[in-house]
């Protein structure tokens, strides 16, 4: 049996399988241009409210992980535990609440930055630090930052001069229309 009929016989076990596949990377490259676009036209290029709806939701419900795994517990260490940003009582999974919170919510801004190494995209979610997520050492501003061309999660922090920390990589405020 050779690579391809093998593979033949195990896609025709499953009818579906084949096309989610092929819509879950056209989904990734959809993502990725909608990323460079406006990224490439160094912000000259208003982004429609569906296009960042879509960013919204790609990053916030698929990029951003649905349970704490060993990196968010790193994150969570780094964050809450260390560095007081979030309450000493805020639970793991509370503290993955509030960077989804922030990217999900319409009033948080987006920011685009090709700055850092390679020239890769980041998308930068950022908002405003809620009571609640206010630790002894917080501040007024949560940022939620995403490789924006390997969808990654890359952190969550709340930066001591917030907006400024960000309008400080080399990138753009994104506008939407």
């Amino acid at each position: 049996m050779s690579w391809r009929s093998g593979r033949s016989q195990r896609a025709a076990g499953s009818a579906s399988e084949p096309a989610s596949v092929d819509s879950a990377a056209a989904e990734r490259e959809a993502i990725r241009r909608l990323v460079r676009a406006p990224g490439e036209a160094r912000g000259l290029r208003p982004a429609a409210p569906d296009e960042v709806a879509r960013l919204r939701d790609f990053f916030g419900r698929r990029v951003l992980r649905a349970y704490v795994d060993d990196y968010i517990l790193g994150k969570y260490l780094r964050h809450v535990e260390i560095a007081g940003e979030w309450p000493r009582d805020t639970a793991p999974e509370d503290y993955l609440g509030s960077p989804r919170h922030t990217v999900l919510d319409d009033t948080s801004s987006i920011y685009l930055t090709d700055s850092g190494e390679g020239e890769v995209w980041s998308v930068y979610f950022v908002g405003r630090v809620r009571r609640a997520w206010r630790g002894p050492n917080g501040w007024d501003r949560i940022v939620v930052i995403f490789n924006g061309e390997h969808h990654r999660f890359v952190t969550g922090f709340q930066p001591e001069d917030g907006d400024e920390y960000v309008a400080s990589q080399g990138g753009f405020w994104l506008i939407a229309q």
